[in-house]
C-alpha cells in the first residue's frame, strides 16, 4: 500500500471521527438546551403550583387543584402495554424474516419494515 493511499484513510477516518465527535456533542448540547427552554417556560406554572403538580392526583380547575399524577401514570401503563404488545410481533417478524423468509419476500417486508 502507498503511503499516499494510506495517508488519505487516516484522513478520512480523522475526519469521520472529529464529525462524529461534534454530532454527539451537539446532541448533547440540543438536550440541555431543550430541557432548559422547557423548564424556562414551564417556570410560571411551578412558581403558581409548585412541584406538587406532579405528584397531585386531584384535577380540578374550580378550586384551581391541578395534578398530573394520574395523566403519568396512564401515559407510563399504555406505553408498556404498547411496547409488551410490539416486541413480539418485532421479534417474530425479525426471525421470520432472517430465518425462514424466502430472498424475495425478504427484501420486499424488509424495506416495509
Amino acid at each position: 500500500m502507498s503511503k499516499k493511499n494510506k495517508f488519505k484513510t487516516s484522513i478520512g477516518d480523522q475526519t469521520l471521527r472529529i464529525l462524529t465527535l461534534l454530532m454527539a456533542i451537539s446532541v448533547v448540547v440540543l438536550m440541555v438546551w431543550m430541557g432548559w427552554e422547557m423548564f424556562h417556560a414551564a417556570r410560571p406554572s411551578i412558581q403558581k403550583f409548585g412541584f406538587g403538580f406532579i405528584t397531585g392526583r386531584v384535577w380540578d380547575p374550580v378550586k384551581e387543584q391541578f395534578g398530573a399524577l394520574p395523566f403519568i401514570y396512564g401515559t407510563i401503563v399504555t406505553s408498556l402495554i404498547a411496547l409488551l404488545l410490539a416486541a413480539p410481533i418485532g421479534l417474530g417478524v425479525a426471525i421470520f424474516l432472517n430465518e425462514m423468509a424466502i430472498s424475495k419476500v425478504r427484501t420486499v417486508v424488509g424495506f416495509l419494515v
